[in-house]
Order: C-alpha cells, then structure tokens, then sequence
C-alpha cells in the first residue's frame, strides 16, 4: 500500500516493508535439514564401515586363535588334526572377549568365524536410525607341510 506524497513521490508504508518477511524461512529450513541429513550419512556411513573393519580383522584373529587348537595325538603322531569343540570354544571366547557377537563353525581343517560389530550412530539417531552393525566374516584352515 502506498501513499501519493504532493509533488508525485511515493511513500511506502511499513505494510509494504514487511509484507515479504519470512519468505526465505522455509527454503533454508528444508536446506538445513537436508544439509545435517547429507552429514549424517557421511558421519555415520563411516562409522559402519570402520564397525564392518573391526568385525572383520577380530573375525581373522579368532579363526586364527581356533586353527591352532590341534588335537593331543598331534604331538604323538605328527599328523595334524583340528579339535572341533577346542576350536569353538576358543574362537568363541576371543568374540567375546572383544565385545563381539558371532557364529564360529568347524568343517575339517577349516574354522570359519562370523562376527557382528555394533557402531551407535551420532546425526542418524534424529531419523529414528540409533544402530548400525558391521558384519564380518574369516576362515583359517590347517595346513600340514
């Protein structure tokens, strides 16, 4: 709204000054939020993989830990043999010991280990995401030679 000053100039009124506030508001919001949603991802996306790193390198050193539980008649014999039920006992007791969870399976000569780590996540919690796991998965054989 605008008022005729004499002499033909316009005054502009505090309606017209203001008629236009806030127009930027939303635009930013919805730029912000995605903004903080493109940071979580990059946050949180890294810690899952360092969360799959872990899970991975503790599932090597447990099947590692349980490849080398031989039997008694190694020794006697020389021939080597993998005690099944050492070799869960022990892969399952270093998961445990790092905090992991996991499976560990013994085919032969070849124990195999999966594991689960846990990553809390940091921005994702505010989407409803507060977990995300990192899985790993090794298997260490017995070689004779």
């Amino acid at each position: 709204m605008t008022r005729q000053r004499p002499g033909g100039a316009k005054k502009l009124t505090s309606l017209t000054l203001t008629s236009e506030r806030g127009n930027i508001t939303l635009p930013l919001l919805i730029l912000v939020v995605a903004f903080m949603l493109f940071i979580g991802l990059v946050v949180d996306g890294s810690g899952k993989l360092q969360a799959s790193e872990r899970a991975n390198q503790v599932a090597q050193s447990a099947a590692r830990a349980a490849a080398s539980s031989l039997t008694g008649e190694a020794i006697a014999t020389g021939t080597l043999q993998l005690n099944a039920f050492q070799a869960q006992n022990v892969a399952q007791n270093y998961l445990t010991s790092e905090g992991l969870t996991g499976t560990v399976t013994v085919t032969g000569d070849t124990v195999t280990v999966t594991s689960r780590a846990e990553y809390n996540t940091i921005f994702l919690g505010i989407i409803g995401i507060s977990t995300l796991y990192g899985d790993g998965r090794a298997s260490a054989a017995l070689i004779d030679g």
